[in-house]
Protein backbone atom coordinates (compact mmCIF):
# COMPACT_ATOMS: atom_id res chain seq x y z
CA UNK A 1 0.00 0.00 0.00
CA UNK A 2 0.79 3.45 -0.83
CA UNK A 3 -0.80 4.45 1.98
CA UNK A 4 -3.49 3.77 5.06
CA UNK A 5 -6.44 5.65 5.63
CA UNK A 6 -8.79 5.07 8.85
CA UNK A 7 -12.30 6.09 9.47
CA UNK A 8 -14.62 5.41 12.45
CA UNK A 9 -16.13 2.04 13.23
CA UNK A 10 -20.16 2.91 13.81
CA UNK A 11 -22.05 0.66 15.85
CA UNK A 12 -25.53 -0.56 14.94
CA UNK A 13 -25.87 -3.13 12.13
CA UNK A 14 -24.91 -3.72 8.62
CA UNK A 15 -26.89 -2.88 5.12
CA UNK A 16 -25.99 -3.55 1.88
CA UNK A 17 -27.99 -1.30 -0.80
CA UNK A 18 -27.39 -3.21 -4.35
CA UNK A 19 -28.48 -1.23 -7.69
CA UNK A 20 -28.68 -4.15 -10.44
CA UNK A 21 -28.07 -3.30 -14.01
CA UNK A 22 -31.71 -3.08 -14.89
CA UNK A 23 -32.82 -0.59 -12.27
CA UNK A 24 -33.79 -3.32 -9.78
CA UNK A 25 -32.83 -2.14 -5.64
CA UNK A 26 -32.02 -4.70 -3.72
CA UNK A 27 -31.62 -4.00 0.01
CA UNK A 28 -30.01 -6.37 2.66
CA UNK A 29 -28.74 -6.74 5.83
CA UNK A 30 -25.60 -8.67 6.59
CA UNK A 31 -26.57 -11.79 4.86
CA UNK A 32 -30.06 -11.60 3.65
CA UNK A 33 -32.13 -10.15 1.44
CA UNK A 34 -35.11 -8.01 2.69
CA UNK A 35 -38.47 -7.44 1.58
CA UNK A 36 -39.34 -3.91 1.38
CA UNK A 37 -42.16 -2.98 4.53
CA UNK A 38 -42.74 0.10 6.31
CA UNK A 39 -41.61 -1.43 9.79
CA UNK A 40 -38.13 -2.21 7.61
CA UNK A 41 -34.74 0.02 8.82
CA UNK A 42 -33.28 -1.09 6.19
CA UNK A 43 -36.22 0.13 3.83
CA UNK A 44 -36.66 3.17 6.01
CA UNK A 45 -32.70 4.79 5.13
CA UNK A 46 -33.63 3.04 1.32
CA UNK A 47 -36.56 5.41 1.44
CA UNK A 48 -34.89 8.04 3.37
CA UNK A 49 -32.46 8.37 1.08
CA UNK A 50 -34.21 7.62 -2.85
CA UNK A 51 -32.07 5.07 -3.30
CA UNK A 52 -34.15 3.90 -5.99
CA UNK A 53 -33.63 7.00 -7.89
CA UNK A 54 -30.57 8.41 -6.46
CA UNK A 55 -28.43 5.38 -6.58
CA UNK A 56 -26.95 4.57 -10.11
CA UNK A 57 -27.55 0.69 -11.47
CA UNK A 58 -24.79 -1.15 -11.06
CA UNK A 59 -23.12 0.31 -7.94
CA UNK A 60 -23.86 -0.99 -4.54
CA UNK A 61 -23.33 0.44 -1.28
CA UNK A 62 -22.48 -1.05 2.31
CA UNK A 63 -22.97 1.29 5.21
CA UNK A 64 -24.09 0.92 9.01
CA UNK A 65 -27.16 2.50 10.37
CA UNK A 66 -27.21 3.82 13.92
CA UNK A 67 -28.70 5.65 16.22
CA UNK A 68 -31.66 5.56 19.07
CA UNK A 69 -32.80 1.90 19.00
CA UNK A 70 -29.57 0.32 17.55
CA UNK A 71 -26.95 -1.14 19.77
CA UNK A 72 -27.43 1.17 22.81
CA UNK A 73 -26.79 3.97 20.44
CA UNK A 74 -23.45 4.38 21.83
CA UNK A 75 -22.55 7.73 19.99
CA UNK A 76 -25.47 9.41 20.84
CA UNK A 77 -27.12 10.74 17.51
CA UNK A 78 -30.29 12.23 17.69
CA UNK A 79 -31.94 9.89 14.57
CA UNK A 80 -31.04 6.78 13.11
CA UNK A 81 -29.48 7.10 9.98
CA UNK A 82 -27.35 5.30 7.40
CA UNK A 83 -23.40 5.73 7.50
CA UNK A 84 -21.52 4.58 4.16
CA UNK A 85 -18.43 3.38 4.60
CA UNK A 86 -17.84 1.49 0.83
CA UNK A 87 -19.75 1.91 -2.95
CA UNK A 88 -19.25 -0.60 -4.97
CA UNK A 89 -18.78 -0.67 -8.91
CA UNK A 90 -20.78 -4.25 -9.32
CA UNK A 91 -19.02 -4.79 -12.80
CA UNK A 92 -15.82 -4.84 -11.42
CA UNK A 93 -16.80 -6.01 -7.89
CA UNK A 94 -14.34 -3.34 -6.38
CA UNK A 95 -14.28 -0.64 -3.97
CA UNK A 96 -14.57 3.01 -6.28
CA UNK A 97 -14.62 5.55 -3.18
CA UNK A 98 -12.78 6.50 -0.17
CA UNK A 99 -13.95 7.89 3.15
CA UNK A 100 -12.01 10.85 3.14
CA UNK A 101 -14.04 12.25 -0.44
CA UNK A 102 -17.05 12.78 1.41
CA UNK A 103 -20.15 12.47 -0.77
CA UNK A 104 -19.81 11.29 -4.63
CA UNK A 105 -22.50 11.20 -7.24
CA UNK A 106 -22.58 7.74 -7.52
CA UNK A 107 -24.86 7.60 -4.95
CA UNK A 108 -26.62 11.21 -4.50
CA UNK A 109 -26.01 14.02 -2.63
CA UNK A 110 -26.73 14.67 1.36
CA UNK A 111 -25.83 11.19 2.53
CA UNK A 112 -23.86 10.68 5.30
CA UNK A 113 -20.91 8.71 5.64
CA UNK A 114 -18.46 6.75 8.35
CA UNK A 115 -16.41 9.59 9.93
CA UNK A 116 -12.94 10.42 8.36
CA UNK A 117 -10.05 9.62 10.90
CA UNK A 118 -7.10 9.39 9.37
CA UNK A 119 -4.34 9.05 6.76
CA UNK A 120 -1.07 8.00 7.17
CA UNK A 121 1.92 7.66 4.11
CA UNK A 122 3.63 3.71 3.58
CA UNK A 123 6.85 5.01 5.73
CA UNK A 124 5.13 6.78 8.27
CA UNK A 125 2.58 3.60 9.00
CA UNK A 126 5.40 1.29 8.93
CA UNK A 127 6.96 3.19 11.48
CA UNK A 128 3.84 2.75 13.84
CA UNK A 129 3.65 -0.44 16.22
CA UNK A 130 0.53 -2.42 16.81
CA UNK A 131 0.89 -0.42 20.29
CA UNK A 132 1.15 3.22 18.38
CA UNK A 133 -1.79 1.85 16.39
CA UNK A 134 -4.13 0.66 19.56
CA UNK A 135 -3.00 3.76 21.54
CA UNK A 136 -4.51 6.09 18.61
CA UNK A 137 -7.75 3.84 18.28
CA UNK A 138 -8.15 4.45 22.38
CA UNK A 139 -8.02 7.94 22.13
CA UNK A 140 -11.00 8.14 19.42
CA UNK A 141 -14.03 9.66 20.75
CA UNK A 142 -17.90 9.79 18.75
CA UNK A 143 -19.59 13.49 18.72
CA UNK A 144 -20.91 13.17 22.31
CA UNK A 145 -17.71 12.50 23.56
CA UNK A 146 -17.75 8.51 24.84
CA UNK A 147 -15.16 6.34 23.23
CA UNK A 148 -15.78 5.15 19.58
CA UNK A 149 -16.02 1.08 18.88
CA UNK A 150 -13.50 1.25 16.89
CA UNK A 151 -11.24 2.00 13.47
CA UNK A 152 -11.51 0.47 10.13
CA UNK A 153 -7.83 0.76 8.29
CA UNK A 154 -7.55 0.17 4.50
CA UNK A 155 -4.56 0.66 2.31
CA UNK A 156 -4.29 2.44 -1.16
CA UNK A 157 -1.99 2.37 -3.47
CA UNK A 158 -1.55 4.71 -6.68
CA UNK A 159 -1.68 3.04 -9.99
CA UNK A 160 -0.77 5.67 -12.49
CA UNK A 161 -3.81 8.69 -12.31
CA UNK A 162 -6.26 6.36 -9.98
CA UNK A 163 -6.01 5.66 -6.45
CA UNK A 164 -6.82 1.75 -5.85
CA UNK A 165 -7.66 -0.05 -2.62
CA UNK A 166 -6.16 -3.20 -1.53
CA UNK A 167 -8.00 -5.67 -2.96
CA UNK A 168 -7.82 -9.72 -2.58
CA UNK A 169 -9.12 -11.50 -5.63
CA UNK A 170 -9.19 -15.21 -4.01
CA UNK A 171 -11.53 -13.41 -0.95
CA UNK A 172 -13.58 -11.06 -3.64
CA UNK A 173 -13.24 -8.15 -1.18
CA UNK A 174 -11.31 -5.24 -0.18
CA UNK A 175 -8.94 -5.74 2.59
CA UNK A 176 -9.75 -3.78 5.64
CA UNK A 177 -8.79 -4.00 9.20
CA UNK A 178 -10.60 -3.32 12.29
CA UNK A 179 -8.97 -2.08 15.91
CA UNK A 180 -11.30 -2.20 18.66
CA UNK A 181 -11.10 1.03 21.53
CA UNK A 182 -10.11 -0.48 24.30
CA UNK A 183 -12.12 1.60 26.30
CA UNK A 184 -15.70 1.10 24.72
CA UNK A 185 -18.46 -0.81 26.36
CA UNK A 186 -20.76 -2.39 24.48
Amino acid sequence: ADYIEATDKEDGTSATNIKELDGTLRVCSRNMKLKDTETSIYWQMARKYNLKEDLKAGYAIQGEIAGPGMQGNPAGYEEVDLFIFNVIDLTTRRPIWQARYGNIEIFGRNKRTVQFAGAWNKKEFQSMTIDDLQEYVNKRTYINGKPCEGMVFRGYKNEGDKIVSMYSNKLQKMLSVKIINQYYKD
